[in-house]
C-alpha cells in the first residue's frame, strides 16, 4: 500500500531528522504512556482496525489529555454501531464542549440517531457553537418531527452572520416547504402555505447575504415595522441588514439617510449604533453632507455595542475624512486613537494616509501623526512611521523637536529597531544607522520586539508534545492540520521542530499535490509572524528555504543575478509552489503570464512545446525576464525593475516621470532616478500591492543573503534602492 510505503519511508529517516535530538533510546521510551496513539495511527495505516482499536482505547485511557482527546476522536469512527456510538459519548462526557460535541454528532448522525443528538446539543448556544453543530441539531429535530424546531432554526438565522451552512440548510428548508405545499395541494386546490414573520425576516437577511438589495430594499421597511409592532426582538445582526440593504438599495441616499436617523430616536440607547452608523455612511455616500456624516460616525462610536463596531466605525471615520481634512484625520486620531483594540484593522488606512501625505509634501503632517496623535498604532504600522518621519527629519523635509536633527532621526531609526515591527524597516533602518557588526545585526534581525514569550501552560505542552510525536514516530502528514488547531499554543521550538521535519521530508515527497515542503514554510512563517520575543535562526532560515537550489544557481549564473535575489523573487511571488496558479493567469514558481513566457520562451529558443510548470524552465524564464528588465530600468536600477515585474513596465516610467517633475519644482537635492531618495519614492506608489512587493522583495533578499551569503543587509540595501 502506498500509505504503508510512505510510513516506512519516513521511518528510515527518521534516525537522521528526529531521533537524534533527544536523549531517549527510542520514541517509544520518550513518549510512554502516549506511544499506543502513535501505533494506533500506523495499525490504521496498515487496515488492522482490531489492533487500531486496542490501541487508541489504551491510549484514551493512559495517555496524557490532548493525546487521549485525539484518541477518543479517533475512536468514533471505529468498530461497529455500538462501538461507535459509545464512543461519541465517552468523547461527549469526557471534554464537554462544542468541538467533542461536533466530532460525536458527526458519527451519530451518520448512524441515524437523531434523538441522542438532540439529548446532547440541547445547551449549545445559537450564536456561538460550530455552524456543523447546529445544523446536525436542526436536521435531527427534522428527522423527529420535533415541535422546537421552527423556533430554533429562526434564532439561528438571525442571530449571528450568515456562512455557508445557513445557505444550505436554508435551500433545504424551502424545499421541504415545497413538498409540503404540493403535497396540500393534491388535497385541497385553494391551499397555500402561509409565510409567517420569521420566514419573512430569515427571505429578507438571505437576500441581503446574496447581494440582492434591491429586492431586500422593497420589504425593509415592512421589517422596520416589525419592531415597532414588537412583533419580533431587536437585534443587532438584523439591525445592519436592514443598513446595508438602506446603503446599496436606496436611491434617494438623503432621505433614506434621514430616516435612519428618526429610527435612532426610536430605538433604547443600546441598540442606537447601527441606525447611526448608517445614517453616517448614506449622508457619505450622498456627498453633500459633511457635517452630518462626520457628526453620525462620532455619535455611533459614543454608544459601539463592543470594541469590534468602535474599531469598524472608526475606521470608516477616517477613511471619510481622508477625503477632507489631514487637520480633522489628526484631531480624531488624538481623541480615539488610543482606544483602537485592533490595530491591525488599521494597517490599509495608515498606508493610505501615508500615500496621501508623502505624495502631497504634507511631510510636517507626516511627522504629527506619528509623534502627536497618540494612536495605539500596530507594531507594523509603528515601525513604518517611525521609518519614514526619521527619513523626513534625516532629509530636513520634516522637522522634529528641540533636538539636533541628527539625533532626532537617530531616536527615530533606534526606535524602529526596538519595536516588534517589519524587518523591512528594521533592515532600512541598520543601514541608515550604518549597523554593520555581526552579533548586532543578527541581534535585531531575530527580535520581534520587546515583548517576551508567554507562560508556559500545560496545555502548551502537550500540544507540543503530539507534535512532536508525530515527528519521532514518522507520520507527517500529521504535522501540519494539527499544527494548524494548536497553533496558538505551541512553543517557537515546537514549530521549529515540525517544519524542521516537514522540510527535510520534501526530497521524499515526489507525488504529494501540497508538499511537506510549502507545509514547512508555511509553519515557519506564521510560527515567526506570531512571535513577538526574540526567535532562533533556524526559524528565519526555515522561512526562507532555497528549494530548487541547484536550479536557482545554474540560472543564475546564466542571467548574471545573484541567487539570493530570484531566492526572493521566487518566495513572494509563489511561495515555491511550481504547481500555482494566479486568477490573473500567472503561472510557475516565477508566476510569469502566458504571453510574457512565450516571448522569453521565443529569446531562449525554447521552441513552442515548454513547460511553463517545470521548475528549471520558469526559472529560466523568470530569471531572463528579470534581467531584461533591470537592463530597461534608468540607471539598470533593481528596484525599479521589481516593480515592473509586477506593476508593469510601462507604469514604473509614468511613476518615475512624475515624480522627477515633481521634485524638480520643489528644489531640493535631486536623487537619481525619481528625484526623491528610493526608499521614500517606493512609499508614494499609487499600487498598494506594488509598494508592498518592493518591501518583501528588498526584506527578502536581504535576509537570504545574510543567511547564506554573508553578505550585510545594509549592503544589500544598497545595491537593490542604489544608495
Amino acid at each position: 500500500m502506498k500509505m504503508m510505503q510512505n510510513i516506512l519511508i519516513f521511518s528510515l529517516i527518521l534516525i537522521f531528522f528526529s531521533c537524534s535530538d533527544t536523549n531517549a533510546n527510542s520514541p517509544q521510551a520518550e513518549f510512554k504512556e502516549d506511544s499506543d496513539y502513535f501505533y494506533a495511527l500506523r495499525a490504521c495505516d496498515e487496515n488492522k482496525e482490531s489492533d487500531a482499536i486496542r490501541l487508541f482505547t489504551s491510549a484514551r485511557k493512559r495517555g496524557t489529555d490532548l493525546v487521549a482527546r485525539r484518541s477518543a476522536e479517533a475512536l468514533t469512527q471505529l468498530g461497529n454501531i455500538t462501538q461507535r456510538h459509545d464512543a461519541a459519548l465517552y468523547l461527549v462526557e469526557r471534554w464537554k464542549d462544542d468541538n467533542a460535541l461536533l466530532v460525536a454528532c458527526r458519527e451519530l448522525f451518520k448512524n441515524h440517531e437523531y434523538t441522542e443528538i438532540i439529548r446532547l446539543t440541547r445547551f449549545i448556544d445559537f450564536g456561538t457553537a460550530p455552524n456543523e453543530l447546529v445544523e446536525l441539531r436542526l436536521n435531527s429535530l427534522i428527522e423527529k418531527n420535533n415541535a422546537a424546531f421552527e423556533k430554533e432554526y429562526f434564532v439561528w438565522m438571525v442571530s449571528r452572520p450568515l456562512s455557508v451552512h445557513h445557505m444550505q440548510f436554508y435551500q433545504l428548508y424551502l424545499s421541504n416547504q415545497l413538498k409540503k405545499l404540493h403535497i396540500q395541494q393534491e388535497s385541497d386546490e385553494n391551499s397555500e402555505i402561509e409565510v409567517s414573520r420569521e420566514q419573512m425576516v430569515i427571505d429578507f437577511r438571505v437576500a441581503v447575504y446574496r447581494q440582492k438589495y434591491q429586492a431586500a430594499f422593497s420589504v425593509y421597511e415592512q421589517i422596520l415595522g416589525y419592531y415597532d409592532d414588537e412583533q419580533i426582538p431587536v437585534d443587532d445582526q438584523l439591525l445592519s441588514d436592514i443598513g446595508k440593504t438602506a446603503l446599496y438599495g436606496t436611491e434617494d441616499y438623503s432621505a433614506t439617510a434621514k430616516a435612519f436617523d428618526e429610527l435612532s430616536q426610536r430605538l433604547p440607547e443600546q441598540k442606537k449604533f447601527y441606525a447611526l452608523f448608517y445614517a453616517a455612511r448614506l449622508y457619505d455616500k450622498d456627498g453633500r453632507f459633511q457635517a452630518q456624516t462626520e457628526s453620525r460616525f462620532k455619535s455611533a462610536l459614543e454608544v459601539s455595542p463592543n470594541d469590534m463596531q468602535f474599531d469598524n466605525c472608526l475606521w470608516y471615520l477616517l477613511n471619510f475624512l481622508l477625503r477632507t481634512s489631514t487637520d480633522k484625520i489628526i484631531e480624531t486620531l488624538k481623541t480615539y486613537g488610543s482606544q483602537i483594540t485592533n490595530p491591525e484593522y488599521f494597517d490599509d488606512f495608515f498606508d493610505s494616509l501615508s500615500v496621501l501625505l508623502l505624495s502631497h509634501h504634507q511631510w510636517q503632517d507626516f511627522f504629527r501623526v506619528w509623534k502627536e496623535s497618540n494612536v495605539n498604532f500596530s507594531a507594523s504600522t509603528a515601525g513604518k512611521y517611525a521609518y519614514i518621519a526619521g527619513r523626513l527629519i534625516e532629509d530636513g523635509l520634516a522637522k522634529g523637536g528641540d533636538e539636533e536633527q541628527t539625533h532626532q532621526s537617530i531616536d527615530a531609526f533606534t526606535s524602529v529597531l526596538s519595536g516588534g515591527g517589519d524587518l523591512y524597516y528594521k533592515i532600512l533602518a541598520m543601514e541608515r544607522l550604518g549597523i554593520t557588526e555581526k552579533e548586532l545585526v543578527e541581534t535585531k534581525l531575530l527580535s520581534g520586539g520587546n515583548v517576551g514569550a508567554r507562560a508556559e501552560s500545560e496545555a502548551m505542552t502537550q500540544a507540543g508534545r503530539l507534535l512532536s510525536g508525530y515527528v519521532a514516530f514518522g507520520f507527517p502528514q500529521q504535522i501540519y492540520s494539527e499544527w494548524l488547531l494548536n497553533r496558538s499554543r505551541l512553543k517557537i521550538e515546537d514549530s521549529v521542530r515540525a517544519a524542521t521535519f516537514l522540510r527535510n521530508c520534501e526530497k521524499y515527497d515526489t507525488e504529494a499535490k501540497f508538499s511537506y515542503g510549502i507545509q514547512s514554510l508555511r509553519i515557519a512563517s506564521r510560527a515567526k509572524s506570531d512571535c513577538r520575543g526574540t526567535f532562533p535562526k533556524e526559524l528565519l532560515e526555515l522561512c526562507h528555504p532555497r528549494f530548487y537550489e541547484s536550479d536557482v544557481s545554474a540560472v543564475c549564473e546564466e542571467n548574471e543575478l545573484p541567487e539570493y535575489l530570484l531566492y526572493a523573487l521566487v518566495r513572494t511571488e509563489s511561495f515555491f509552489d511550481r504547481n500555482i496558479s494566479s486568477r490573473a493567469g500567472a503561472m510557475g514558481l516565477t508566476q510569469l503570464m502566458e504571453s510574457t513566457a512565450a516571448e522569453e520562451a521565443r529569446k531562449l529558443k525554447l521552441g513552442d512545446d515548454y513547460d511553463i510548470f517545470d521548475a528549471r524552465t520558469n526559472l529560466s524564464l523568470g530569471a531572463h525576464y528579470l534581467k531584461s528588465l533591470i537592463g530597461r530600468t534608468d540607471n539598470n536600477s533593481v528596484l525599479l525593475a521589481l516593480f515592473a515585474y509586477n506593476g508593469g513596465l510601462t507604469n514604473v516610467r509614468k511613476w518615475i516621470r512624475a515624480s522627477r517633475n515633481d521634485w524638480s519644482r520643489l528644489k531640493k537635492t535631486f536623487h537619481e532616478p525619481a528625484g526623491m531618495s528610493m526608499d521614500l519614492f517606493l512609499e508614494t506608489l499609487p499600487f498598494a500591492e506594488t509598494r508592498d512587493y518592493g518591501r518583501k522583495l528588498v526584506e527578502a533578499s536581504a535576509l537570504y543573503a545574510w543567511l547564506y551569503y554573508d553578505k550585510m543587509p545594509s549592503e544589500v540595501v544598497r545595491e537593490i534602492m542604489g544608495k
